[in-house]
């Protein structure tokens, strides 16, 4: 289905990496694997690689459809395949694919049907609790905005006096690359937060860069601080924001993401959802308009118009929506626990290191 053809709607549409988008048709129903053909995952190693579609959705022509036979558990086959080396399949330099035929030729561990069975029930458990909790970040995320657009958004008559972004912040500004290449970067250090962590109202630890102490002191001047406000400001995550977990701390950003700091007594918070919004999105993408490559500056970002509803109304909006932002915080926190949990059980699993009963008490 080509992007001009989609509709919106309510079955999700999947790519190489999962859902990209919701549409008002559906190609498959049912529970299948879809594994991904090409893309940024293969390139990056990063999961998902294989992940499930449940119900009825469509698939486009990034990604395998899988279902198990007799002998194999289709949820089984996500596990074995997340916990399997693929780069000897996968053929292409600059963007890996994995063929049909390549596919086929992946060896996996091929315990009795009943242990798949098993295995994936431990750990899909942890799999849909984790979904559960997404889930409901969202619709947290969804009263805040509503919360929101019914205060300052829908025609309300004193949403406030009309001033900019740079009014209502004590700072904005992008970071930067850090010197040094490849040897900044460390498995445990200093977070950098790249555009690929920053979504609309989530935050994405996967390929969470870490760097030394060193070239954290480099970029001190972009250090990111409790509620800080990030927003994407290149290429095609362009306007994607967030507003920053506390346990991602200490962190920097790098040249694609923008710190917007509110000022004391302004709800980071209000700011963020007010970037969420369509005209405020539309308003800087218009400031772009012509440019060969999508981005917004400081100065884009400082002329944003902005409602200021004034202290008191600030403080009782902020004392609503923030503690539907720390729930969902708490969530997200408790979701990465679990998959941490999740895929310290896989191996062993796999391997026979543990038995299933023993999993069980573990998770």
């Amino acid at each position: 289905m080509k992007e001009a053809d989609r509709r919106p709607g309510p079955f999700p549409y999947y790519g190489a990496s999962g859902v990209v988008d919701y549409v008002d048709d559906y190609l498959i129903d049912g529970d299948y694997l879809l594994i991904a053909e090409d893309g940024e995952n293969l390139r990056t190693r990063q999961t998902p690689i294989a992940f499930m579609a449940r119900g009825k959705s469509w698939v486009n022509n990034h990604a395998h459809i899988v279902t198990g036979n007799n002998q194999a558990d289709t949820r089984f086959l996500m596990y074995a395949l997340q916990a399997t080396d693929i780069g000897g399949y996968l053929t292409g330099a600059v963007m890996p694919k994995l063929t049909q035929a390549n596919l086929n030729r992946i060896e996996i561990p091929c315990p009795h049907i009943d242990v798949q069975r098993d295995i994936a029930g431990v750990l899909g458990a942890l799999d849909d609790k984790i979904e559960l909790n997404r889930r409901i970040g969202q619709t947290l995320g969804a009263i805040a905005q509503a919360i929101f657009k019914s205060r300052f958004v829908d025609g309300t008559p004193d949403a406030g006096n009309l001033v900019t972004l740079k009014d209502l912040t004590s700072k904005i500004g992008s970071g930067a690359t850090p010197r040094g290449g490849r040897d900044v970067y460390v498995d445990e250090g200093v977070g950098l937060i790249r555009s690929q962590n920053v979504y609309d109202s989530q935050f994405v630890w996967d390929g969470l860069a870490r760097i030394t102490d060193e070239a954290a002191s480099q970029l001190a001047n972009v250090q990111v601080q409790p509620g800080d406000v990030l927003l994407n400001i290149t290429g095609a995550s362009i306007l994607r924001t967030c507003v920053v977990p506390p346990d991602v701390l200490p962190a920097r950003v790098n040249q694609h993401v923008a710190i917007i700091r509110a000022k004391p007594g302004v709800s980071p918070h209000y700011l963020h959802l007010h970037l969420l919004q369509p005209d405020t999105k539309a308003y800087l993408l218009g400031l772009n308009a012509g440019a060969s490559r999508e981005a917004v500056t400081k100065a884009h970002i400082e002329s944003v118009p902005v409602p200021d509803p004034g202290a008191d109304r600030m403080a009782e909006f902020h004392e609503l929506v923030a503690p539907l932002f720390s729930q969902a915080q708490a969530l997200a926190a408790e979701a990465r626990t679990l998959a941490a949990l999740r895929d310290s059980l896989l191996p062993k699993l796999l391997s026979g290191e543990l038995n299933v009963l023993d999993a069980e008490a573990v998770a």
